[in-house]
């Protein structure tokens, strides 16, 4: 009986620990996006106070926003995806780490953690890549964009 009591606290403490990496994991995320965002300010001020007068603004912004809103809509409606698919990848994980606490025996509640973990690698991984690759589309975007404001406005 003790043995099945320690492994349960066993368990439940790596549980834990894999939801607090999973919140570390997405602090993280979520500062280096809103570093990027704070970067893209700074680059857009940057590129308006070399802009001449007001007039000149206008004809500018409407050459150089062509085709840069119907893409920004995309990326919007591409990262609402990707947080609707991390918010149900989540409730996937907290609904199998509280299943752990329902294990009949040791082997079964090895055999959850050790689903736990592998889902919980599995979701680290996507979402890794995920950002890897938004980030790469949105920097290629905004480099599109600053070399073509750049090279129209001197």
């Amino acid at each position: 009986m003790t043995t099945k009591k320690a492994a349960k606290t066993a368990t439940a403490e790596s549980a834990q620990d894999l939801m607090k990496d999973a919140i570390k994991l997405y602090e993280e995320a979520l500062k280096n996006g809103i570093k990027l965002q704070e970067e893209s300010l700074q680059l857009w001020k940057d590129l308006l106070s070399k802009v001449g007068a007001p007039e000149d603004l206008q004809v500018k912004i409407e050459e150089l926003t062509g085709g840069v809103f119907p893409d920004t809509k995309k990326k919007l409606e591409e990262i609402l995806q990707v947080f609707q698919d991390n918010t149900s990848q989540s409730l996937e994980l907290y609904k199998k780490s509280m299943s752990i606490y329902q294990a009949d025996s040791l082997e079964d509640g090895q055999a959850r953690v050790q689903d736990l973990i592998e889902s919980s690698l599995a979701a680290m991984r996507t979402n890794v890549h995920t950002m890897v690759d938004a980030n790469s589309k949105m920097m290629a975007s905004w480099t599109d964009m600053v070399e073509k404001a750049t090279s129209k406005t001197f």
